[in-house]
């Protein structure tokens, strides 16, 4: 079922091409992109797979309040130091700690990168 989809598409992307007087020589830049479409869903397209939904993987954390009244004493809330812990609870937050280890390396002034 796969194919006629495809072959369905193909026709109408040529159709479209034909009613809107697109130059010929632009075909073939179509076709091309048609085919290695139809190449890479050859290889690798299983349409009788079942679905699922997708999931980002993120496990969000509660707030630790006494870590971020602790941090505010000691750091006081308005230095540079702290927007940039501010924004690294965000990400930690939310469950993307590669982030937080990210913003945390951009604000140490530090040329390294966390990859």
């Amino acid at each position: 079922m796969g194919y006629v989809w495809l072959a369905a598409i193909g026709a109408g992307a040529f159709a479209l091409l034909a009613v809107l007087k697109v130059n010929r020589v632009l075909w073939t830049m179509v076709a091309a992109s048609l085919m290695l479409g139809a190449a890479g869903y050859a290889w690798q397209g299983q349409p009788g797979l079942a679905g699922h939904e997708a999931s980002l993987g993120l496990a969000a954390t509660p707030d630790d309040s006494a870590m971020l009244e602790l941090r505010d004493q000691m750091l006081e809330r308005y230095t540079g130091a702290a927007a940039y812990l501010v924004a690294a609870d965000a990400m930690t937050r939310i469950g993307d700690r590669r982030a937080a280890v990210q913003v945390l390396l951009g604000g140490s002034g530090s040329p390294q990168r966390a990859w």
